[in-house]
């Protein structure tokens, strides 16, 4: 029986590499995810322990998690969401500057055709420039945390390459290279919704296909609790579907704009599997679902009592 890891996160981490711990069930492989990204997996050890779990994080707030797969590649348990504050390198006499670079988007990612915010690290207070090919779009000052961000707009759908350089240098980072889709950005505003399955549905163990309505030719992402299960577009007839294979027990499901943190409604409850008994009060073994309304962010402390560590979960809904 696999069971739901724990993850450990370091104090004080700065950008580079960065030393994960926690726990989980001998011998199973997890998968680790950063900003709903999955950046590598590990293996249990035999005591129970990640060991020396080493990933490499830009700064910023990074939101990690740690899944547990099933044989099969399934996620068969999470452990809770966790923020890093990941510090951008200082500077010490003698140390060369931060290598510019751009991380936001990933090269790979589909975009809709309206505005985007690039991002990336380098010196804190250097001026840099963002390029298309080898056009200067515009110039950035890097922030005190080692970071940037600039806002483009695309020309029209199709494939486009961003890279950036300091000021006055030829030296040119990675290009990202991203796809922008002929599709119309989905606003929290917009209205979507879920058809099937509805609120306190019992869904048998296996795949099924959740379907929906909403602005034909929007996007959106599909969520259970905190885990992106995919992204769908509203078709011309205001429809849309997404093959889901759930993990038994009890699921979340929730859509938001792609790119967005807010979840747009309620989300749908529903239970895989055989229900279990139910409760008419917080008890052990009972399940409880907290949320706190529009939108905003979920506290919850590590453990027991008010002088343990205050968790910040960016989902609007959570199961302990």
């Amino acid at each position: 029986m696999i069971v739901a890891p724990t993850l450990e996160l370091p104090e004080g981490a700065s950008a580079g590499e960065v030393v994960l711990g926690g726990t989980g069930t001998p011998g199973s492989e997890l998968a680790i995810l950063v900003d709903g990204v999955a950046v590598g997996t590990v293996t249990v050890n035999d005591d129970g322990n990640l060991g020396s779990c080493r990933i490499e994080l830009a700064a910023g707030s990074r939101e990690i998690v740690v899944q547990a797969l099933g044989e099969d590649g399934s996620v068969a348990a999470a452990s809770e969401a966790q923020q890093l504050e990941v510090a951008a390198p200082t500077l010490g006499e003698g140390t060369a500057p931060v290598a510019v670079s751009i991380d936001q988007p990933q090269s790979g990612a589909t975009v809709a055709n309206a505005p985007i915010t690039l991002g990336g690290t380098g010196t804190p207070g250097s001026t840099i420039e963002i390029l298309t090919g080898d056009q200067v779009v515009g110039t950035v000052t890097v922030g005190d945390d080692g970071r940037w961000s600039f806002e483009v707009t695309p020309d029209g759908p199709g494939e486009i390459s961003y890279s950036v350089r300091e000021a006055g240098s030829t030296a040119v980072s990675a290009p990202v290279a991203i796809t922008v889709a002929d599709v119309t950005p989905a606003t929290p505003g917009d209205s979507v919704v879920i058809a099937f399955p509805a609120e306190g549905d019992e869904l048998p163990v296996g795949p099924f296909t959740m379907s929906g309505t909403g602005p034909p030719g929007t996007s959106w992402e599909v969520l259970n609790s905190d885990q992106v299960l995919g992204t769908v577009t509203v078709g011309d007839d205001g429809t849309w579907s997404l093959d889901v294979t759930p993990v038994e027990g009890t699921a979340s499901y929730s859509v938001r704009p792609v790119g967005a943190s807010e979840i747009v409604g309620t989300p749908v409850r529903v239970t895989v599997g055989e229900a279990t008994a139910a409760c008419d009060a917080i008890a052990v073994t009972c399940e409880v679902w907290v949320s706190r309304e529009g939108g905003r962010t979920l506290r919850l402390r590590s453990s027991p009592g008010v002088s343990s560590e205050t968790l910040e979960l960016p989902c609007q809904l959570a199961r302990k």
